[in-house]
């Protein structure tokens, strides 16, 4: 007998003999805990208790349970509750979190937009508050603050590979250029804000190889122009992504502090490259470029908006 019908539950306690012989035969405590409730479960248990002469240990065979649940049944008959008690913990956990805290990193989330391990370092920094990365990363998920996961872009396995042991500091670069207004990438409300104000739509980015050291640009074109004068305006830096943000790849050192560890004593100046429209530094017509090289009126442009 696995199930039990409502009709032979009316009939319990008519037939309480045959009934409860063929419960203590064919179906456990569990099992009528789960089919039919944890009341009527227990309601089983004590008339099997006294068909069995109150014979604890006979009467956890029959119904396939724990002698420490018969006693149990008999302590909440006395207290006339049936019902199971909640397993709620009576006693915080040893990691338990104060509510300051937790609101704290919740202001910080919304604020910063960091992960669980850049955001602990962050809190540490701003309120002296050393709190477990797991713990935020939990506090984060009860708040609903999580990122919404995003399709995995396949990467090319033919990645150049670099001997980062007998690499110098701005020997390799790596050069990108990307197109910021994408719908695959950005928010709906992101994606239409660009689209709707007059930003630029083109985000430059060269790293060094060895010391992660960014130089960033922006530019409303994608041309030869634009990305000549990147290239040659890179000798400045940016500050916060160079100077105060540390790097989990570089052992939470910055880009300049990684530098300084190699033995470089160069000045945080050349950290300080600005972002750049590079339209309003080249804004050279193609079209009225006709006497000499364009490499000549370019380097032209550029001393004479140095100087003014």
């Amino acid at each position: 007998m696995r199930e039990f019908s409502n009709s032979r539950s009316d009939d319990f306690n008519s037939q309480k003999g045959g009934l409860l012989l063929e419960t203590r035969q064919h179906q456990s405590y569990l099992e009528l805990k789960k089919d039919v409730g944890e009341e009527f479960a227990r309601k089983a248990l004590l008339y099997n208790l006294k068909f069995l002469k109150n014979n604890v240990r006979a009467t956890a065979r029959a119904m396939k349970c724990s002698p420490h649940t018969v006693y149990l049944t008999i302590r909440k008959e006395i207290k006339r509750n049936s019902r199971d008690s909640s397993h709620k913990p009576k006693s915080k956990h040893p990691r338990y979190m104060e509510e300051e805290k937790e609101e704290m990193t919740i202001r910080y989330r919304k604020k910063t937009k960091l992960g669980k391990r850049r955001l602990r370092y962050y809190i540490f920094q701003k309120e002296g508050s050393n709190i477990p990365e797991s713990t935020i990363g939990k506090v984060i998920k009860r708040a609903g603050l999580e990122r919404k996961k995003r399709k995995r872009v396949k990467r090319d396995r033919t990645s150049p590979f670099y001997n980062m042991a007998f690499l110098f500091p701005f020997q390799e670069m790596q050069v990108d250029v990307k197109e910021i207004l994408d719908k695959e990438t950005l928010p709906k409300e992101v994606y239409r804000h660009l689209e709707a104000s007059n930003l630029p739509l083109f985000q430059w980015t060269v790293i060094d190889v060895l010391t992660r050291i960014r130089f960033l640009s922006f530019s409303y074109r994608k041309d030869w122009f634009c990305g000549k004068a990147y290239l040659q305006l890179i000798i400045w830096w940016q500050k916060i992504y160079n100077l105060d943000r540390p790097h989990q790849g570089l052992g939470n050192l910055t880009p300049h502090e990684k530098l300084k560890s190699l033995g470089y004593p160069t000045g945080e100046e050349i950290c300080l490259f600005p972002t750049l429209i590079l339209d309003s530094v080249c804004c050279l017509d193609p079209s009225k470029i006709k006497t000499k090289s364009v490499q000549y009126h370019l380097d032209q442009n550029l001393i004479v908006r140095s100087f003014s």
